[in-house]
């Protein structure tokens, strides 16, 4: 799944947010400081219309002033003019409404000149607060995906110079993988004035096995052999990854091609699927929203699942476990024990009853269930509400594909690994398709994958409802 980079005044919605959410309370604090909590149904209605028209004012004035152009790029000394300004404007306008509308004399002056103040100084420290904030995250590569540069010697100066150039916020380079020359372990540096230096990291004998067991989440990819990089392309998109390949280049007949820059260069984009800023965005609002409510609840559970695990087996009443998550990054979930102690080591003598065909492991009446606590627990799915947690962190989402085993991951091969292409979520197109009766493990990379390619935010919400109506029946859960 790729991100589509926005160019539009929506890329920095998360400072568009903050600015009015602040503006927003600072106004109502103000109003109601200054009439001490008292105002009748005139003055109730005459500020609420008003602080409607001053934030939608204020998005306007966003939008055309464009104010959140390379907002991550600015000084905090430009940041503070350009607020400065933004914030004067906005006030003008809404003061010229006030007297277009002979509505001046009703409005407090303490009001506006108080607004105006306290809303420039909070909305600035917020804008340098936040992209200090964003800047950290960069530089522990917390936020972008990781690229690795494939190329050969005849164009490795031009791909290292080309990916280097303002990737500080699109994307971290991982290394270069040298297909013509056996350089594993040099040093690149960057001919630009960072000097920065990447890993080679593998060549033509191992890059298959590097990104299949890697985490890598984009490929830059320019060769001057285009059969090799034909054939390099469709492997890389059979295990879900995003490829940039350099123009001139062959591209014809790849998915979800798009023209853009990338760095200093041209590039052609191939995926197995987009998404916009916005469409990513909304599925984070609604993964914390949900992540919040969820553990919560699970906070609920605990006070009534912890006595009755403890009873049947003293230990630990959440399980934790490594998974691998999008494109092979490795996290731990959270899950209420359902199983005795020891189930992990056990799982070995009973892999004969396995009633899977392929990587995972499924038997009925398994024996390391906890006698009926055990049962209950997992017949409800009170078992996955844990991971509501992995969720609000963002290591997980309410829909997507199941998180491997680190032991299921090490058998993979390219067509397994784009499953991973998309954040793993609680729940997913293959849990409501009656996954108890689904034994072959194919059958599941093949839902996965087919909700990766068909992803919209609409499919997510079916899902969510069929979830419900799923664990309301009590299906699919053994």
């Amino acid at each position: 799944m790729y991100k589509k980079t926005s160019q539009s005044w929506l890329k920095h919605l998360d400072f568009i947010i903050w600015d009015l959410v602040i503006l927003a309370v600072v106004y109502v604090a103000v109003v109601a400081i200054r009439f001490q909590f008292r105002l009748n149904h005139d003055q109730m209605t005459l500020f609420t219309r008003l602080g409607i028209i001053m934030l939608v004012l204020y998005l306007l004035v966003s939008i055309i002033n464009q104010a959140y152009k390379s907002i991550l790029q600015r000084s905090k000394w430009e940041e503070l003019w350009r607020t400065l300004l933004q914030i004067a404007i906005t006030f003008l306008l809404v003061a010229f409404y006030m007297f277009a509308t002979q509505q001046s004399e009703l409005f407090s002056r303490i009001v506006f000149g108080f607004t105006a103040l306290i809303s420039f100084l909070l909305i600035y420290a917020e804008r340098v607060l936040w992209k200090h904030f964003i800047r950290m995250r960069m530089r522990k590569g917390n936020m972008l995906p990781w690229l690795l540069i494939v190329t050969d010697s005849a164009h490795l100066e031009d791909c290292i110079t080309a990916a280097s150039a303002k990737s500080y916020n699109s994307f971290n380079i991982k290394g270069v993988a040298i297909l013509d020359d056996k350089r594993i372990g040099d040093e690149i540096k960057s001919k630009d004035d960072t000097e920065r230096t990447y890993p080679v990291l593998c060549d033509d004998d191992n890059i298959r096995q590097f990104v299949l067991s890697d985490v890598v989440d984009e490929i830059l990819i320019i060769l001057t052999d285009e059969i090799k990089e034909q054939i390099l392309v469709n492997y890389f998109l059979e295990t879900g990854i995003t490829v940039h390949i350099g123009v001139p280049g062959q591209t014809k007949g790849y998915p979800n091609t798009i023209v853009e820059h990338m760095g200093s260069s041209i590039v052609v984009t191939t995926s197995n699927n987009t998404a916009s800023s916005v469409q990513l965005a909304i599925k984070r609002i609604a993964d914390i929203i949900g992540g919040f409510i969820g553990t919560l609840i699970t906070g609920i559970l605990y006070l009534i699942l912890a006595p009755m695990i403890k009873a049947k087996d003293p230990g630990p009443v959440f399980f934790k476990q490594i998974r691998i998550g999008k494109n092979g990054r490795q996290f731990y979930i959270y899950k209420f024990r359902s199983m005795y102690m020891d189930a992990e080591e056990r799982k070995k003598e009973l892999m004969a009853q396995n009633e899977m065909d392929g990587l995972m492991f499924k038997m009925e009446n398994d024996p390391r269930i906890l006698p009926g606590i055990g049962h209950k627990i997992r017949d409800w799915s009170l078992d996955e509400f844990p991971q509501f947690w992995n969720i609000l962190k963002g290591d997980m989402s309410l829909v997507g594909t199941r998180p491997p085993t680190l032991e299921e991951f090490e058998h993979y091969e390219p067509h397994h690994k784009m499953r991973l292409s998309f954040k793993p979520g609680l729940t997913g197109l293959w849990q409501v398709s009656g996954r108890s009766e689904i034994t072959d493990f194919e059958k599941i990379v093949e839902l996965d994958n087919s909700y990766i390619r068909e992803w919209t935010i609409g499919l997510d919400f079916k899902i969510l409802l069929k979830t419900v109506k799923v664990v309301l029946q009590r299906k699919g859960a053994k």
